[in-house]
């Protein structure tokens, strides 16, 4: 835990958010939270509450419905103080020890992974008095065209707070909403302009544009709703200054996007004005220098592969719209923990966009949630039926984006189809070779520059990336309807081609770099376009086979190390079948895909077909004079042997492999052959004699910068210390080693870390902690289809039996039971919670802590 020194606002906000809040009773179920008093009720009889827990109950309260992060909660509560992270979570576990809330099940206060906490029971609240009256505005009579919304807004508390006080800080402002089409800009400036009509002392008015294309035009529909008379005298536009000089008004603007040309109006208005506030929406930012710009974005969505319960995620916004309006839609529609899984995965595919979650929703009258998801496929004709009084625009998501395409320039519509060939996003660099390949940019406008209009145009969404780079993607509908426009106009083919060329060309750039230090960036960036290669590697296998297998042989490295070793297999098993002898196919790129079948078949048991593949792998090395190649089939070979139980026939391989990368002087292949002959002494009980054989790889492999061995070598250095009880030496090897396999994404040599902290566990006592870790990495092993080598199963046995011996049966099948039924990082999260000792925090708090690690 990190210890925090909060910091108040420059505004002193922070400071003041308790005392102002003093003022307010909150009632929810059956307890009442009297502020004044500073007393939590329940049943009308007194809490015991400490003084932190109770100001930030009252803080959380009194941003309901709102996610406050960890910093934002110590910052006010504790504010100027110097405090661990932990004592929040505490606090919060006080809070629902009080309220009765069993675990997995909150209904006060909700864990938002990676966000905060959020409070979310029913609220009922009483202002003093002398509160309302204070403000003045209540009974003051406007004159306005804004209406209140029938339906509550959801998951836009943040932005509205920040926008009205943006509004209420400044004498005279502009303020743009932008965001894609059905983000839901017009619902939030509806929401705002109700919100603040008491605040405004001529009024607040809604003027539509959507229809409007000429500048004059832009005018005239303000002026009409203001009721606004051009005269012989003065034109309109000098009437409408005169008209709002002094005039407190808020003005919102609806759908400016087509009219954007009209801005420097929007100027003059503001400029003659004293008092003149103009809220804005559009798909596109504005080309003006003053004013602000607020990007809307989708609603929250949960994370994929995250067991929380249906309370749990309604604390998303996406899900909790859905709900509400699936219920409008059929009365009897309950999220349940049946549907609710289900839901979350539906507001996933949509990318948490309002206007497509509401028309999905309302599709519950007749389907089912499982069914909704399943037509997913097809999207665009799923998301229609919206309310019949909204513009067609807003009625079906092929509307929505319809109307930012046709807003488009044509290079700007060309290049935007034609991005649709990518999956799961795209860099910068291969959005520039697909357009430069086909030359859709003008002299005037670079590739570059339209991308910027598209992302301008929120067409785009724009991720940044670790290593400061940034990623490109279309919401999936969007990308529906690129694809659709990309079919029609007849470009499909062409670009599936120059998409394919380019991914051959990545992956084999890439490939060089997966063995130094810089393999984690490396693979993560080919994570990233795994899509992208996918569909790739599809089209050549289908066209050009020659290609395909230069594509996997570059790619099976960054298969085993990030874990998709049945995806790999089958990819490159099919790909060997359609090579005949005869084809122009290097024999590096033969050895290559052979050898990666061999290590893919060890991985998972498959010993014979592994073999198979090892002894082709020499074959194809010796015909072609190929020693490095050679020595490293020999070792793979002997490793299989090994697995099978043929210590004797490994053990001659291995040394023969390790002899020729000696006499090469391959510090890789050294390395490899000792960390094998290590496994081999370690199969054998012989830790002393195994011992020196990983001190040496390590040093080589540390040399060389291969972090991959070096996770495997300190993994093992670290299962010796265990054996010889050097606890603090083990501790230290494995905590760097899973450093390591975190870092690279390889969740084999994860498993082995965890492996050596159940032993760590059980041989210092603490036994539950152990069977739970043992669980998971058992979980983990079967779903990553890996079989344990020698070694590993004979040191995972020992100490699972000694962990046996020391639990009562039901205790460790509980124990071992739950940490089969933990996820990849929650069993992360425990073994770092066992691996540091934390044995004065309780398992609630462990929960908490293992939910905050997503």
């Amino acid at each position: 835990m990190v210890g925090i020194k909060p910091s108040a606002t420059a505004d002193g906000s922070d400071k003041k958010m308790i005392e102002t809040i003093s003022e307010k009773t909150f009632s929810f179920a059956e307890f009442e939270l009297d502020t004044v008093k500073r007393l939590l009720l329940k049943a009308g009889k007194s809490c015991a509450l400490n003084p932190k827990a109770f100001d930030l109950l009252t803080v959380l309260v009194n941003k309901h419905g709102q996610i406050l992060s960890k910093d934002e909660l110590l910052e006010t509560v504790w504010e100027g103080s110097f405090v661990e992270e932990n004592n929040l979570t505490v606090h919060i576990s006080a809070l629902r020890k009080i309220f009765g809330e069993r675990k997995g099940e909150h209904q006060f206060i909700v864990t938002i992974p990676g966000k905060g906490y959020k409070f979310i029971a029913e609220l009922r609240q009483k202002v003093n008095d002398s509160l309302v009256k204070s403000n003045g505005l209540a009974d003051k009579k406007r004159s306005s065209n804004a209406f209140d919304e029938s339906e509550k807004i959801i998951g836009r508390e943040t932005e509205i707070t920040e926008i009205k006080d943006l509004l209420r800080r400044q004498n005279k402002c502009l303020i743009t909403l932008t965001g894609a089409g059905g983000s839901g800009k017009t619902k939030l400036a509806r929401t705002i302009a109700d919100e603040c009509r008491t605040e405004f002392a001529d009024g607040v008015f809604f003027i539509e544009l959507a229809a409007i294309n000429q500048i004059e035009l832009v005018v005239g529909a303000i002026a009409q709703i203001l009721d606004v008379k051009e005269s012989s005298a003065k034109t309109l536009l000098d009437a409408l200054k005169d008209f709002l000089r002094e005039r407190s008004v808020l003005l919102v603007l609806d759908n400016f996007e087509q009219i954007l040309s009209a801005a420097p109006v929007l100027k003059e208005l503001s400029d003659s004005a004293l008092n003149l506030k103009i809220l804005i929406t559009s798909r596109t930012s504005l080309p003006l220098k003053f004013g602000q710009e607020k990007l809307i974005a989708p609603l929250a969505v949960p994370p994929p592969n995250l067991n929380l319960s249906a309370v749990e995620l309604t604390a998303f916004p996406a899900v909790e719209l859905f709900a509400l309006r699936a219920q409008s839609a059929r009365t009897n529609f309950v999220l349940s923990q049946e549907n609710a899984a289900v839901v979350a995965e539906i507001c996933q595919k949509l990318d948490g966009l309002p206007l497509a979650i509401e028309l999905a929703a309302v599709r519950v009258k007749l389907l089912s949630p499982n069914a909704i998801l399943a037509r997913l496929e097809n999207s665009l004709n799923l998301l229609t039926g919206g309310a019949k009084d909204l513009p067609s625009r807003q009625r079906t998501m092929r509307g929505a984006v319809e109307w930012s395409y046709e807003l488009l320039e044509p290079a700007e519509q060309k290049l935007f189809r034609r991005l649709a060939v990518f999956a799961d996003g795209f860099a910068v660099e291969a959005a520039e070779a697909i357009g430069e390949e086909e030359n859709i940019h003008s002299s005037q406008n670079t590739v570059l520059d339209l991308l910027d209009s598209l992302v301008e145009n929120n067409l785009l969404v724009v991720k940044e990336q670790a290593d400061g780079n940034v990623r490109l993607r279309m919401l999936e509908v969007v990308r529906e309807f690129a694809f659709e426009c990309l079919e029609s106009k007849g470009e499909y083919e062409l670009l599936r081609k120059c998409h394919a060329e380019y991914f051959l060309n990545f992956a084999e750039e890439m490939n060089p770099y997966l063995n130094l230090t810089e393999s984690a960036v490396r693979c993560n960036r080919l994570e990233d376009d795994h899509g992208n290669l996918r569909i790739a590697l599809d089209f050549l296998t289908e066209t050009a086979v020659g290609k395909a297998a230069r594509m996997a042989a570059a790619m099976w490295l960054f298969w085993y190390y990030h874990n998709h070793f049945t995806e790999g297999r089958r990819l490159i098993t099919f790909i060997l079948k359609q090579i005949d002898t005869d084809m122009d196919i290097s024999a590096v790129v033969r050895f290559r895909l052979f050898r990666a079948v061999a290590g893919f078949a060890q991985i998972q048991g498959d010993y014979e077909a592994s073999q198979t593949m090892y002894e082709e792998c020499i074959a194809i090395a010796r015909a072609d004079h190929h020693l490095p190649h050679l020595a490293l089939a020999l070792g793979g070979l002997g490793m299989t042997l090994y697995s099978k139980g043929d210590f004797n026939a490994a053990q001659s391989l291995i040394e023969e492999g390790l002899t020729i990368h000696r006499e090469l002087e391959n510090k890789d292949g050294i390395a490899a052959g000792l960390n094998f002959l290590g496994n081999l002494f370690l199969a054998k009980d012989e830790t002393t004699a195994a011992r020196p054989f990983f001190e040496e790889a390590l040093q080589l492999s540390r040399e060389n910068g291969n972090k991959d061995a070096i996770s495997s070598d300190l993994s093992c250095l670290g299962v010796i210390a265990v054996e010889n009880e050097d606890f603090e030496a083990a501790r230290e090897y494995l905590a760097e080693s899973l450093l390591m396999a975190e870092e690279l994404g390889n969740k084999i040599m994860t498993a082995h870390c965890l492996d050596g902290f159940a032993a760590l566990a059980s041989v210092t006592g603490k036994y539950e902690q152990s069977a739970k870790i043992a669980g998971a990495v058992d979980s983990l092993r079967e779903k990553l289809g890996y079989a344990n080598e020698p070694a590993e199963e004979i040191f995972r046995e020992k100490h699972l039996k000694t962990t046996r011996a020391a639990l009562n049966p039901q205790d460790f099948t509980n124990a071992y039971n739950q940490g089969r039924g933990l996820n990849f990082n929650e069993s992360i999260a425990l073994t770092k919670i066992a691996a540091f000792d934390f044995s004065d925090v309780s398992d609630e708090i462990i929960s908490e802590i293992i939910v905050e690690t997503h």
